[in-house]
């Protein structure tokens, strides 16, 4: 039974068969080889992939730079500008109690152009989130409109009026003062003022000047005390008391003072004047009662200044000297009476 299942082969077939076998099995090692070296090639080239970027899908961006420290990319150079203005508009919006003129940021801001994966690449929000939580602070400048109202005071104006006695002060018109608005523009760095500039002033009220009126009329009361009654330089050409003139012993009751022709004589002191006119030896003559009844003596005169009735202060021009009257030459003659009676006018004029 076995003998007629078993199949019959020639020993030259077998060889043949394992011929194609032993072939077949090369390249069946050859198949796997292959198989394995692609394997092989692709798990590397996806381990590749894993670990580095692919550098064919990089694209151009920027850096935000700020204070010299990377923050991350952005896509353009305008996203700079945005940013800025953005950070100062929020600034500007935050304040609600001044007129807001400008806002600068202090940081350095600025970009530096690379490139990176686009995953990288972050909006202007995004960014300022990155730099704030890197501990980043923006530092500002902030100019404002500051106004305060201030007074204008009034100047007092003096005027001369010949209406009031010298030594006198009238007020005229009182003052009042005015008002005026000052601006400035005020820079705070930080919240805290870093300068003031004045802006702009404007008048609200003007003020008022106060006037004073000053008096310039001489006063004719008397005043107790005696002026010389020449000016310039005072010469005693003949004193009080006994003298001899032409050989014959008298009593001088004045004095006699150098004068020219024509100059001034001036009143000792304030006083009304009682007499003008020719009287004996004193030629001309001019009388000048005192408020404490004094009277005065002015003789020898060439011409007069004033009239009987006239009020006169001290200092006052009343007349010209001469050389009226018993003389030798001009001069003026002068006495101070006191209770009707003469007294050396040199006791009450001022020290020569």
């Amino acid at each position: 039974l076995y003998g007629q299942s078993l199949v019959s082969i020639e020993p030259s077939n077998y060889r043949k068969d394992s011929i194609m076998i032993k072939h077949l099995h090369i390249v069946k090692v050859i198949l796997l080889t292959v198989t394995v070296f692609i394997a092989g090639i692709f798990i590397i080239s996806c381990g590749k992939n894993k670990d580095s970027p692919d550098t064919s899908a990089e694209v151009r961006a920027y850096m935000l730079v700020i204070d010299k420290n990377n923050v991350t990319y952005l896509k353009n150079e305008e996203e700079l500008q945005k940013l800025h203005d953005r950070l100062c508009k929020e600034k500007a919006d935050g304040i609600s109690n001044a007129e807001v003129i400008k806002v600068t940021v202090n940081n350095s801001m600025n970009l530096e152009e690379g490139v990176c994966d686009p995953s990288q690449i972050t909006s202007i929000d995004e960014a300022m989130e990155i730099y704030y939580s890197q501990g980043g602070k923006i530092s500002f400048n902030v100019t404002v409109s500051e106004s305060e109202t201030k007074n204008i005071a009034f100047e007092t104006v003096y005027q001369n009026s010949s209406s009031h006695f010298e030594g006198t002060k009238v007020t005229k018109t009182e003052g009042v003062n005015g008002s005026k608005r000052l601006t400035y523009h005020v820079t705070y760095t930080d919240d805290i003022e870093s300068s003031r500039e004045l802006h702009s002033e404007e008048t609200l009220k003007k003020a008022q000047n106060k006037v004073v009126l000053v008096g310039t009329k001489k006063s004719t009361a008397s005043t107790g005390s005696y002026a010389w009654p020449v000016k310039h330089s005072v010469y005693i050409t003949s004193k009080y008391g006994g003298r001899t003139l032409n050989g014959k012993y008298e009593f001088h009751i004045g004095i006699d003072l150098r004068a020219a022709v024509g100059s001034g004589i001036y009143a000792a002191d304030g006083g009304k004047v009682v007499y003008v006119g020719t009287l004996g030896t004193y030629g001309k003559l001019i009388k000048i009662q005192h408020d404490n009844g004094d009277m005065t003596y002015y003789a020898h005169l060439s011409s007069y200044n004033v009239s009987v009735g006239t009020r006169v202060y001290k200092g006052q021009l009343i007349a010209k000297s001469g050389a009226t009257g018993n003389v030798t030459g001009p001069h003026l003659h002068f006495e101070i009476r006191k209770n009707g009676k003469t007294v050396n006018p040199v006791n009450y004029l001022p020290k020569i």
